[in-house]
This record gives C-alpha cells, structure tokens and sequence, in this order.
C-alpha cells in the first residue's frame, strides 16, 4: 500500500513496509517528528505519481508544467484536393496535445505535411530547425500544405550574414548554422513567442558536446576562457515537436538522453545522465572510464518513451506498401580484396569488432586511442595513424579499391532494374562512381552539392524519363528526400551507423513507391563492411525493442 499527499507544505507518504524501498529511492526522507516519509521536492514526488491522491497528482503536474493541453481538433485542416493519411492526423493530434513531443514515424511517413497541419491548427510565428538540404523541402510542403488566409511568409535563413525578415511567420534555420551568435541573438532578442519548434532529423542532436546541440537544447558552451551559458530554443515556443525516423540509430538509449533531458525529463523521472545510464544504458565501469554505450530495461524504456512523450509508427502500419525485399548481398571479387581482407584480419586480432563500431559511431576518443596503440605497432600493411584517422583512412582505402569492381556490377544492375539509386559514404568514391557511370547521365549530390541543386535533382529524376541513375552520398542524401522513381538501392560503401542504411533505403521505401524496394549491398565476403553490416543485425533489435517495443 501506498498513497501520497500533499498537506500544503510537503508531501506525505503513507505506505506498508513493502514498499519503503521505493519510497526512499524516489527519494523520500524520514521525518521524526511526523513519523512519516517526506518530501518538499516536485520531482520525487512525480516519480511516485501513480500512488498521489486526485488532487495531489493535479498539484505536482501544476508545479511542474505538465498538465495535459485541450486543443481544438476541429481546427486541424487541410488544402483542398489534399488527403492526409489517418496516421498523419495521429501525428498531429500528438503534437497538439504536447508541449513536448517526439514524432518518431519511419521515414515516408509524411512527417512534414503533418507538421505544417499543426501549423493550420494552431497559427502563429514559428522555427523550424532541419538540415540544410531539406530547407527548400519544408519551404515547399509549407506552401503546399498551409492553410492559412494569407499565404505564410517564409524566411530560410541563408548563413551567418543573413538578413531576417523580422515579419516573417516562418523561419527555415538549417542545423549548420544554429549555433551562430548573431542568429541565436535574433531569436532570442527578438522579443517575439514563437508557437512551434519543429526539429527535423532531431536524432542529429544525440551528442551534448558539440555546439550544434548546445545551441538547440541549451547548455554551458565554452567561449574563451569562460563558460557561457545558452538558452534551448524550447525556451521561446508553445510547442516542440522533435521529428525522426531513427530516434535512436545505433539502438543506444544514451543518444536519447540529450532530448529526453532537456525536452521531457518528466519521462525518465528526472534522472541525471549517469543514474539514467546504470538504468537503462547498462552502464559499467571500464578500462577507459564509464562506459555507456549498452541498452538495458528496454521494455521499460520503451513503456515511458511512448506513454506522454514519442509517437511510433512503422511505415507498414501506416500505408499499404508493397513488401521491402530483405537486403542483399553481392560479393565483388575476392582475390582483388584478398590484401585489403588480410590487413583488416590483422586489425580484429587486436581490438575487437565492436571496440571499432564504437570507435566509429560514437566517436569515442577512449576506444580510438586503444585502436591507435593497437595498430601502432602492426607492420607495413595497415596504417599507422591515431585511432579515428586510422579508421576514415581505412575506409576510405577500402572505397576507393571497391570502384572499379563496383561498376561492372552496377552497370549489369542498371540493364537489368533501369532504375536505381547509388549510395557511397566518400565523396570521391561517388565522384568516381558517377564519371563510371557517365553514359547514364546521373544525378549526383555530394556534401558540396548547393541545396538549391540537391532539390532540383530530386525533382528531375523523379520526373525524367531518360535519366534513371541516382548516385549520393549516404549523409547529403539519405534523409528527407524521395527517390520513390527507383526500386532498386545499391551501396558500395554502406555506413556503419544502423540508422543511417535504413534511412537511404526509405528514400525509396515510402509514400508513392509502388513496387518492391530492394537494397544490395557490394562488399568482399568476410570483410570488415561484411561482418559489420551483419553485426548491424543484433543492434536493429534493439532498436525495435527499445523504441518499437518488439
């Protein structure tokens, strides 16, 4: 038995012997004069809601800003001629209900349209915070969606010399320039209540370190030799919706901390990062330190992501697609790769296969220094530089020695599908790959590729008859695009990031797409790409089991 009540002052639990445990963890204190645990902290006494009386649940919710919103359902529109899926109509039922919220649909859920239907119910000045190459993307589903008397007035901000239209209903900040004092200083300063903040790809925002995080969630950011303290935009908006279709890519529940910390800390209990970590990361302490890059209690985790804060949907659950193919493997050549395979052999005999994935996606600096002085003594056959240089030169090698077989295969790929899109991780290895594949006329988007010609394109292979080949590289082009034209998708130098394979192939697996999607993967058999995109396997699993629930 337990109850909690608050009698003005503190809160006061009333409780068997059973339960004393969990009383003094939330925590509850001993009072000796009352004779009873208490507590004046808001905070504990929400991670012992479940027990407080109707009225003392009401107080806690009250004091710490989590009263449940009534919006007006009926204000959510859309154009004429336009028909958003029901599942697009959750999404934004979701939002409207929420300070704070995660909708996390898989990619060609129709995110954005949601979004701007959000808009539609609930008008007013708002931020968007995206990637730089879908700023034209959210420009145009804002036109094509709103439904507002007078066309909305849209500001993408350009860089750090950009002029604001301080009229504007719309801002458009791609996640590059976020961090920039004189535009942090506009929003900040400019007096105005903004009613949304959209944050697109917000699994972007995983690492609390860099400034780009710093700068959306807020955090003391070092300036010279000061700490400066920076407000999260949540600070100046109604309403925050985060949107992704891998909220968790690498099936981490530590990439989640920063958002859940800042945007809905109600829902992990107000856990500071290392008690969240021991719960739910299967924290330990190591060679190199504590180590939390681990999953535990996901059933748990998984209950309290989807009770007040994330919205989940699977692209099956939403839209009647045709079934995604399992992916493919086609094995280039051996006796080219034979070296290649022997030096990466020579590497796993001394760090382990998942020291590097780590190493590689969490950008770790403890496991890239083991790597360093594992490999610093390895011989003439392999690098010897310090660990990350190591593993982007190793890559890179890798890339690069994979063209020329790549393209013989491709070429019979194109013949045979018509339609297809490339996927490569360097920019040289797509540079290579597209002047091989010349006589197809691709299209090629790069980092270096102006967001002005990304999104032209996409348009025009979408709509082009002649040109069938799309040749990307994996971050420029493997979020928010549609390629739904193609039903084949090729990798020759696949990421080692879970999320990020997944999020390429639903640029092809998505609204639109009426045939079977196909991904293929080239790789030497028992390479390190080989054994990592198998390793990648185990860590979709916990991705479903975490953020899914399966």
């Amino acid at each position: 038995m337990l109850e909690v009540n608050f009698d003005g002052v503190k809160y006061v639990a009333r409780l068997s012997y059973d339960m004393k445990p969990f009383v003094q963890a939330a925590p509850f204190f001993w009072d000796a004069d009352l004779k009873k645990y208490v507590s004046h902290d808001h905070k504990a006494a929400y991670r012992l809601i479940d027990y407080a009386t109707p009225q003392t649940r009401k107080y806690i919710l009250d004091q710490l800003g989590l009263q449940p919103l009534n919006p007006d359902f009926t204000k959510i529109t859309w154009p004429e001629g336009k028909k958003p899926f029901l599942h697009q109509i959750e999404f934004v039922k979701w939002a409207l209900q929420r300070r704070a919220s995660y909708i996390a649909g898989e990619a060609g859920t129709g995110k954005t349209p949601a979004a701007v239907m959000c808009m539609n119910a609930e008008p007013g000045p708002s931020i968007v915070i995206c990637p730089a190459f879908l700023a034209l993307n959210w420009a145009a589903e804002i036109e094509a969606w709103t439904t507002w008397k007078n066309k909305p007035q849209i500001d993408i901000v350009r860089g750090q010399k950009h002029l604001f239209d301080e009229k504007a209903d719309i801002y458009i900040v791609p996640a590059s320039v976020v961090h920039v004092d004189r535009i942090r200083e506009f929003f900040f300063e400019c007096g105005r209540k903004f009613k949304w903040l959209f944050i697109d790809e917000a699994h972007y925002f995983k690492n609390p370190d860099v400034k780009r995080t710093q700068s959306v969630l807020g955090g003391r950011v070092q300036v010279g030799n000061r700490k400066k303290v920076w407000q999260g935009f949540h600070r100046i908006a109604d309403h925050v919706v985060n949107m992704s279709g891998t909220p968790m890519p690498n099936g981490r529940p530590i990439e989640l901390f920063p958002i859940l910390s800042k945007h809905a800390p109600h829902v992990i209990e107000y856990l500071d990062k290392h008690r969240y970590a021991l719960k739910y990361c299967d924290a330990f302490e190591g060679e190199w330190g504590w180590d939390y890059t681990g999953a535990s209690n996901l059933e748990e985790f998984n209950t309290r992501l989807n009770k007040d804060f994330m919205l989940t949907k699977r692209l099956e659950e939403c839209v009647d697609l045709p079934p995604k193919m399992p992916a493919k493997f086609i094995y280039l050549e051996e006796d080219r790769g034979a070296k290649h395979i022997e030096s990466e052999m020579k590497i796993l005999n001394e760090v382990s296969l998942d020291e590097i994935i780590k190493a590689e996606i969490m950008r770790d600096e403890a496991y890239a220094e083991k790597i360093s002085h594992a490999t610093a003594s390895m011989g003439d056959n392999v690098f010897v530089s310090g660990g990350f240089q190591f593993l982007s030169e190793l890559r890179k090698r890798n890339g690069l020695r994979k063209v020329d077989q790549s393209l013989k295969v491709l070429k019979e790929i194109i013949e045979d599908k018509g339609e297809v899109v490339v996927f490569a991780w360097h920019k040289e290895v797509v540079h290579l790959l597209a002047d091989g594949l010349a006589k197809y006329e691709p299209f090629v988007i790069t980092g270096e590729t102006p967001m002005k010609k990304r999104h032209a394109s996409v348009q025009e292979f979408q709509k082009s008859n002649s040109r069938n080949v799309f040749v990307a590289n994996i971050e420029a082009a493997g979020v928010g695009l549609t390629l739904t034209k193609a039903a084949t998708v090729v990798f020759v130098e696949p990421s080692w990031v879970p999320g990020q394979n997944d999020q390429a192939i639903n640029r092809l697996y998505r609204i639109t797409q009426t045939r079977s999607v196909q991904p293929i993967f080239l790789v030497w058999k028992n390479s390190l790409d080989h054994m990592i995109l198998n390793a990648h396997q185990h860590k979709n699993q916990k991705i479903d089991k975490g953020i899914y629930g399966k």
